[in-house]
């Protein structure tokens, strides 16, 4: 509910964001996991929110700072290893190195820790650091994205 009056409805996402599914009972907890729908421009408007806006509405910083920096990558804190070495997690959000050559060529060539978020089924939020957003939507459980990175690199360096 906070985030609907907080965020949601100041960012003008879609009124399918206004509601979830809630678990039976009379405490009725947001079923967080699959309880809810975001179309297409929902998930630019997050990635804008984040990524290009700094977390702000109007100017007004609605994220604790600190905590936003560092799931943003922003900080050396890069979070807990998540499966391999060029994956973390931290409050929320994945990174993933794109200086990493673990899986094949790395696309940059230092450290470049990258922040995304990833839902279940292969959904995915890519919040590059030229301001860039990149997002895809799959029910095949596939999550990489590495290959549209390395394009998007082409257009605006991701490295510096």
């Amino acid at each position: 509910d906070l985030l609907v009056t907080e965020l949601w409805k100041p960012l003008k996402m879609s009124p399918t964001t206004w509601t979830s599914t809630r678990t039976v009972g009379s405490v009725a907890y947001p079923f967080t996991g699959y309880g809810l729908t975001f179309h297409h421009d929902d998930m630019v408007k997050i990635g804008e929110f984040l990524n290009k806006n700094n977390a702000t509405i109007g100017g007004v910083q609605m994220l604790d700072s600190a905590l936003y920096n560092q799931a943003m990558q922003r900080t050396s804190d890069h979070g807990l290893t998540a499966g391999a070495a060029s994956f973390r997690y931290l409050h929320g959000f994945w990174a993933w190195n794109a200086g990493s050559a673990d899986s094949g060529v790395a696309v940059c060539p230092t450290a470049k820790w990258i922040p995304f978020m990833s839902g279940f089924g292969g959904i995915g939020l890519v919040l590059l650091p030229n301001d860039m957003v990149y997002y895809f939507v799959s029910d095949n459980h596939e999550y990489g994205f590495k290959k549209a990175v390395i394009e998007l690199n082409k257009i605006r360096s991701i490295c510096s």
